[in-house]
């Protein structure tokens, strides 16, 4: 008997509240157009420098099919076929290939947060924030010494909400800081019950790419291959399989969306 006792483990209050916490986050936050949001960005836990993991991503829209994928290229892992097929594109000299290469197959910057909904506010979500969003928050945190000193606009305690708001058009998104601070809950347990549940929401599982050939097959059935190369990805080379590669200190796996990236 003694055997098969060291052969499984037990399922009992923990794991339930470690079940329960996951269940609670998950869904993304997303920014509907014209339609301002209220949210808290979540300070880093302890051992992180930052509140966010920064990536590049690429969203590709084909018909009613979509793909949204990490860069390895622009995240410094490796070749990516989507960005060849960028550099294919724009070396035409066609007009209509450097379009549809600058709308379909560059890159564009994210950073990705533990951030609180304040209409769903017992809920840690990770949120997707534009370049031109890291840009004005950054604003916030740095100030404009001496008129304007900066904030840690995370803190959990006298830190700040932001009211976000996608605008559809260029500058795409606003974003700024509301005028009072406050906490990330109204107590102290309120406050420890969100710090437990930010575990639940793995940063650097959102900062993993694919492998090549992997990318390569994904990119082929997009554009009517059927997973196998194809014009206009005709011509790629493939690089040797493996594990897909962990990006900026992530762990070796993966994520993708198959809709819209949600911000």
């Amino acid at each position: 008997m003694s055997n098969i006792a060291n052969t499984f483990g037990s399922f009992g209050a923990e794991g339930a509240k470690t079940t329960a916490q996951a269940m609670s986050s998950g869904d993304w936050i997303k920014f509907d157009k014209g339609v301002p949001k209220l949210i808290r960005i979540l300070p880093p836990l302890a051992g992180e420098s930052l509140p966010w993991v920064l990536i590049y991503q690429h969203f590709i829209k084909v018909g009613d099919k979509r793909l949204t994928v990490n860069c390895p290229r622009k995240m410094n892992v490796g070749p990516c076929p989507i960005c060849e097929e960028y550099d294919r594109l724009m070396a035409t000299g066609n007009p209509t290939d450097e379009a549809a290469a600058k709308e379909n197959f560059r890159p564009s910057f994210r950073a990705i947060a533990r951030a609180i909904d304040r209409e769903r506010p017992g809920m840690v979500r990770p949120v997707g924030l534009s370049g031109t969003v890291v840009g004005l928050l950054n604003t916030i945190v740095k100030g404009k010494p001496p008129a304007v000193q900066g904030v840690d606009f995370t803190h959990h305690e006298h830190g700040y909400d932001l009211l976000i708001e996608y605008l559809g058009t260029s500058p795409w998104y606003t974003a700024q800081k509301v005028d009072q601070p406050s906490p990330i809950a109204s107590s102290e347990a309120g406050i420890l019950d969100i710090a437990a549940k930010m575990k639940a929401v793995n940063l650097a599982d959102k900062a993993k790419v694919f492998d090549y050939n992997v990318l390569q097959a994904k990119l082929a059935e997009l554009l009517g291959g059927g997973g196998s190369a194809a014009q206009p990805v005709g011509g790629f080379a493939a690089m040797p399989g493996g594990q897909p590669q962990p990006a900026l200190g992530a762990t070796p796996g993966s994520t993708i969306n198959t809709s819209k990236a949600p911000f």
